[in-house]
């Protein structure tokens, strides 16, 4: 997705959040989407990539994505993140590329806490994984 589709996509979600409450042009629309529980256009791409990744991983399903998808080897020194699933990044030298599912979802589940990605069920990696998200938001705008 370009920036300027992520753009008109979130001026459409704030349109949208300013219908249902009623507000003005200029109020913060960052509390009434937390009570919406609406996530942005990219965090919502992000959800979307990451529960996938995730099904494929825990799952072994759909096969042609798990062949596209590799694990990076353990490393022989003890790290943080040798007891979670790290993926290896693809290069990509092109931008089209660097937005498609195996390199932009392998950085953003490597990118992930390890708490989220060593959850086995995917109903709650989807709870835990919209939660984070919903913070990380919060977060983001805060800056």
């Amino acid at each position: 997705m370009t920036d300027e589709l992520e753009t008109k996509l979130r001026r459409l979600l704030n349109t949208a959040i300013r219908f249902v409450f009623g507000l003005r042009r200029d109020a913060r629309m960052l509390p009434y989407q937390r009570t919406l529980g609406w996530l942005t256009p990219l965090s919502r791409r992000n959800y979307f990539v990451a529960v996938q990744i995730h099904r494929v991983l825990r799952q072994g399903r759909p096969a042609y994505l798990q062949d596209m998808l590799t694990r990076r080897p353990p490393m022989d020194r003890a790290l943080r993140s040798s007891a979670r699933d790290v993926l290896s990044v693809p290069f990509a030298d092109r931008e089209t590329y660097k937005r498609g599912f195996v390199v932009w979802g392998s950085r953003f589940w490597n990118d992930l806490p390890a708490s989220l990605t060593n959850i086995q069920s995917t109903p709650a990696f989807k709870i835990a994984l919209k939660r984070y998200l919903l913070n990380q938001l919060g977060q983001e705008l805060a800056q």
